[in-house]
């Protein structure tokens, strides 16, 4: 599957958006989450390219309805379990997906969302199958998942508390395709079975709207 594609100058596209083109530092640490729901919702509009300056005009839109949570003071870079905090905890899965659906109505349609933690496989499959791409939260307090770059001249990385989007999974061979960081990688199933790794899911079900 692809995900949408910023082109850059030059012509070279990314792999969807990255949260290291927001101005804001906070959201350059926190904002993974807004990426992974505006590429969603990008997807549904039927968005396959779009250039850069327009995805950027759409992140800032995104980042007033899509809001990691903010500590009311300031306080410089601490590290809490590994993690490095710039004025903010980040961004939940259910905070998410009310901040994508006000998005969603600002541009005048309704939309339902799916979540599903628990046997995930199946229903990441069924959903990536009908070319729905999934926002996936990983939650790794060890920072024992590692996203395998898949794009050359870029290295691996692990993660602690990420926002990414699954485009593919290969089932043979137990790994997922995710965006992240505007870059294609690849992460191996067995890391989310890992200690105190957990992962949920939820993605935009195109064919039922949401009405309520």
């Amino acid at each position: 599957m692809k995900p949408v594609s910023c082109i850059n100058p030059g012509g070279k596209g990314s792999y969807g958006g990255s949260q290291m083109w927001f101005q804001d530092k906070v959201l350059i640490n926190s904002g993974c989450g807004i990426i992974a729901g505006l590429d969603s919702l990008l997807h549904l509009m039927g968005t396959e390219e779009i250039d850069k300056d327009s995805y950027l005009g759409l992140m800032d839109e995104a980042s007033g309805f899509i809001k990691p949570i903010r500590l009311p003071f300031k306080i410089k870079p601490v590290m809490i379990a590994g993690q490095e905090f710039l004025g903010s905890f980040g961004l939940t899965m259910p905070r998410l997906k009310r901040g994508l659906k006000r998005m969603a109505r600002a541009r005048g349609f309704n939309i339902r969302l799916r979540s599903f933690t628990f046997g995930y496989m199946k229903k990441l499959k069924a959903a990536l199958d009908r070319g729905i791409p999934v926002i996936m939260l990983v939650r790794a307090p060890l920072n024992n998942v590692t996203l395998i770059a898949d794009t050359e001249g870029f290295s691996s990385e692990t993660i602690g508390q990420h926002f990414v989007t699954v485009t593919d999974l290969d089932e043979e061979n137990g790994f997922l395709t995710v965006s992240s960081w505007g870059r294609r990688y690849k992460i191996d199933c067995k890391d989310l079975e890992k200690f105190c790794v957990t992962a949920s899911f939820c993605y935009i079900d195109p064919q039922k709207p949401d009405n309520a």
